[in-house]
């Protein structure tokens, strides 16, 4: 497009000497209509694209740019209402989500209070709560997956847990303590927290060296007994 202007001014001045004075002055004032056309041709692109791309960005809940696009579009045609329009529009729903955004951090953040208090059913349904509040908003519900996916993975936890302490029971009731001990150890891997684990352990060690202390008294008890007979 301004190709086209800078040709056409190009070509006013290479005519310029060759024209009379009267001609001169009607071909300039022609040349000059053709690119003013030019220039509101170009402008009224540009104002109907803007406005489009604006109607876009409204319709996906891209607000700020959605502004931005009809701001501009105002600037090209001052005089133009639905730009205008469209920005106060923009400006209520801004201010009405500045009220719910503070709504849903606090929710958000009581969640992740929750989450970190091991209170998943809570954090969930806080989440979910936040979620309702400004449903676009993914975080909410990539948070609730993670949760729910953590819990799957603690309730398969928690069984091969409940399974190791039934071993290791049934293990002690054998005396076979070191088997006891290796079943606890595992528990203890899966629950850190535990601490009466870590007890039961170190009473369980006692006994399997009371217990080889008390085989090797054996075994010497019987050596002298062979040696006497």
């Amino acid at each position: 497009m301004w190709e086209l202007i800078s040709f056409i001014f190009a070509l006013s001045t290479s005519y310029n000497a060759l024209m009379p004075r009267r001609v001169k002055i009607s071909f300039l004032i022609f040349l000059q209509f053709v690119a003013i056309n030019i220039l509101m041709a170009q402008s009224a692109s540009s104002y109907a694209e803007l406005i489009s791309s604006g109607d876009a960005y409204l319709a996906k809940k891209e607000y700020y740019n959605a502004k931005t696009s009809y701001q501009l579009a105002s600037q090209l045609d001052e005089i133009a209402e639905y730009p205008k329009n469209k920005i106060e529009e923009i400006i209520k729903i801004l201010d009405a989500e500045l009220e719910l955004r503070i709504v849903y951090e606090d929710k958000m953040l009581l969640a992740e209070e929750a989450y970190v208090e091991k209170d998943y059913e809570l954090a969930i349904s806080l989440y979910k709560a936040a979620s309702k509040i400004i449903d676009y908003e993914y975080k909410p519900k990539t948070e609730i997956l993670r949760i729910e996916k953590e819990r799957e993975t603690l309730k398969n936890y928690r069984i091969a847990f409940e399974q190791l302490i039934l071993d290791a029971g049934k293990a002690k009731v054998a005396e076979d303590y070191l088997l006891a001990i290796s079943k606890l150890k595992e528990a203890n891997e899966l629950f850190p927290e535990q601490s009466n684990l870590i007890i039961e352990i170190a009473q369980l060690n006692l006994k399997l060296k009371q217990k080889d202390a008390r085989n090797v008294k054996f075994k010497e008890l019987i050596a002298i007994a062979d040696r006497r007979r």
